[in-house]
């Protein structure tokens, strides 16, 4: 267990070499494990911390705050923070951040219905592709960094060029917001997590859901036939629920 912050933890990542970075608040802690201490606490920026992401070099890591700004910053080797750029484009939360598999360009998607790519040496805006309609919360990059698959409040998954932003195919299975989405290393495989209680692993090369998985709800295994003192109507609300 990690000690520290006060208030609720949004955000948590996991650089290269194994240190853990937790935003919040007005506070960034840099964790080096497994000693379990802080090596690094950066307070300045007054907005809270929505999510974060270490670059694969572990050179840099990005933060994105609630008054829609992205932070780019840089982490020496003995865990000290200093800020690179501050980027100001987005208009709305932004709820993703994804590195590409060179540490050179950000990518981040916003409840703005905007993705953007950005040139992490300069943080200049190098692209802005509209979301299609919906707002992404959901980003991974496949390993040959050439594809991203996006998911969000429509329930597809996506897979875009990430020169282009544009649409390489478009695969259906879940049935509410997608939150989570991650390629296996080889990028054979990629896994969807979702509202709609599941977990899906889709192949690449075809689209296509290989498997479904699904989350045992609360009072799965429960056998309330022969229950009494409830209605039917509170049997019915504790099946549904699983």
């Amino acid at each position: 267990v990690l000690h520290g912050h006060h208030l609720t933890v949004n955000a948590i990542a996991w650089n290269p070499d194994g240190i853990r970075l937790a935003g919040l608040g007005d506070t960034i802690l840099v964790w080096e494990w497994p000693r379990g201490q802080p090596v690094a606490t950066f307070q300045g920026y007054s907005d809270e911390v929505l999510s974060v992401a270490f670059s694969p070099d572990g050179a840099l890591f990005a933060s994105s705050h609630v008054d829609h700004t992205i932070c780019l910053w840089e982490v020496d080797r003995s865990g000290d923070i200093a800020l690179r750029h501050r980027l100001h484009q987005h208009t709305n939360f932004v709820q993703a951040l994804l590195f590409s598999p060179d540490s050179r360009t950000l990518f981040s998607c916003s409840f703005d219905n905007t993705l953007c790519r950005w040139e992490v040496s300069t943080g200049t805006l190098r692209a802005r592709w509209a979301t299609h309609g919906t707002f992404y919360v959901a980003l991974a990059i496949h390993p040959d960094g050439q594809r991203i698959a996006s998911g969000g409040g429509d329930h597809p998954i996506r897979l875009l060029d990430s020169e282009s932003g544009e649409l390489y195919s478009l695969w259906h299975g879940h049935t509410h917001t997608i939150e989570a989405l991650s390629f296996r290393p080889d990028g054979k495989l990629l896994a969807s997590a979702s509202w709609d209680e599941t977990i899906r692993l889709w192949d690449v090369s075809s689209g296509t859901c290989l498997q479904t998985l699904r989350t045992p709800g609360p009072y799965s295994g429960m056998n309330i036939s022969g229950v009494t003192g409830i209605s039917e109507a509170q049997k019915a609300a504790l099946k549904a629920l699983g």
